[in-house]
């Protein structure tokens, strides 16, 4: 994804509004130490893309795509206003940007 698209910067800025109530959302990377950490043994990472609706072509990812549009779209107004709050942002601007987010989902 490039900077200027909007579901970039929706990601970028959740997460940062997030990290300001000391909240990883950037956990993946680091489950399989945490889980080790915690005592498992067989621990085994599997990454894979999550895509945003149901562009992809695979059966599996188109799938996991509409549930993840569903799940981004229920929560968007509602992530938009904690990133606004948090970046002091007006109701106008906090408008302005999910329309933008949701006119990319």
């Amino acid at each position: 994804m490039t900077p200027e698209y909007p579901i970039k910067q929706f990601f970028d800025k959740i997460t940062a509004a997030w990290g300001t109530f000391g909240a990883d959302l950037r956990v993946g990377p680091k489950l399989e130490g945490m889980m080790r950490a915690a005592g498992f043994v067989n621990v085994e990472t599997k990454r894979f893309k999550l895509p945003i609706g149901v562009w992809s072509q695979d059966a599996r990812e188109k799938e996991l795509g509409v549930s993840f549009q569903m799940v981004i779209k229920g929560a968007l107004e509602a992530l938009c206003g904690a990133i606004a709050t948090v970046e002091g942002w007006s109701k106008g601007e906090r408008v302005e940007f999910t329309e933008r987010c949701d006119r990319a989902i």
